[in-house]
């Protein structure tokens, strides 16, 4: 009986010391995956600018581009790439513990808790926001074979142009991920943001989103379409002009599914999107609903 003990925690304190190292070589081979996806993205670049792995804990320093000159080259219809600007750089800082427990909301081996934070100092010559905080942060829980879970958020911030008259305020956003199987489920809410010119001022209450998808991230990333549902909601558009009345639209709900056929080959897309009422001056209208419905459509 105490060979027996002996041995089994030899082998369970094995099993602690080691199982951190495979996690995080799976943390470095995932950071690696999404970095070469990103790159091959039309619209975003990154960058592993240093990366150093420990034992029990790995951190990150990334470069994320966002493909600006591109975008306007592809809207104007340009054929070549002539940047007359650098395109916008944010760095990320990724930190992940990787053994030899993760507790949390949940115990066991093989996770690897992480948080990715973007200071944006760059953005604050454009956007106020507390000094305190980042720009937008990201912490969750990783599996070793799968599974994922996280809250994100960006902090209140505010900005202005005084010689255009334009303002814009925004309360803050909260959002979270869970998966299930090969289910990701994910939720956010901003209460409020509104922006404002000399001629008019539009404020949107409650801008809530729900969204189930099925399959890699990974592949998301890559651009693949993904089986999918979502719902986005808002509670309140208020557009106050000059000298006019206000027009307020209730309750708008977008709702989208998307289903794929033939080992993805094809996908069924569909858009329902309604609005409860519709107020202005002279103007009332209520219970307004539009649909869309795409069936057997080419993917690639």
């Amino acid at each position: 009986m105490k060979k027996i003990a002996l041995i089994s925690a030899a082998v369970t304190l094995a099993v602690l010391v080691i199982a951190p190292k495979f996690v995080g070589d799976n943390v470095e081979s995932q950071v690696i995956d999404i970095t070469d996806a990103l790159n091959n993205h039309s619209i975003y670049g990154a960058e592993i600018i240093e990366y150093q792995k420990g034992w029990f804990s790995s951190t990150a320093d990334i470069a994320l581009t966002i493909n600006v000159n591109d975008i306007f080259n592809a809207q104007n219809g340009a054929t070549s790439a002539a940047p007359t600007e650098s395109n916008p750089t944010v760095m990320a800082k990724l930190v992940a513990h990787h053994g030899p427990i993760y507790v949390g909301d949940s115990v066991g081996i093989g996770q690897a808790q992480y948080s990715v934070v973007l200071e944006g100092e760059g953005f604050r010559e454009y956007l106020q926001w507390d000094h305190d905080s980042p720009f937008y942060r990201n912490q969750g829980v990783v599996g070793l074979f799968g599974g994922l879970s996280y809250e994100d958020e960006l902090p209140a911030m505010t900005a202005s142009i005084e010689e255009e008259s334009f303002y814009f305020s925004f309360s803050g956003y909260q959002g979270k991920a869970n998966s299930e199987g090969d289910a990701t489920h994910f939720t956010g809410l901003a209460p409020t943001f509104s922006f404002s010119t000399a001629e008019f001022t539009t404020t949107v209450s409650t801008l809530d989103v729900a969204m189930t998808s099925y399959g890699s991230m990974l592949a998301a990333i890559k651009g693949e379409l993904l089986a999918s549902s979502s719902t986005l909601s808002v509670e309140k558009v208020t557009i106050e002009r000059i000298e006019e009345s206000a027009v307020t639209v209730n309750d708008m709900v977008l709702t989208t599914d998307a289903t794929l056929e033939d080992d993805g080959a094809l996908a069924n897309l569909g858009m329902n999107y309604t609005v409860s009422s519709v107020m202005a001056d002279d103007f009332e209208a209520s219970s307004l609903e539009f649909g869309l419905e795409f069936n057997r459509l080419d993917t690639d």
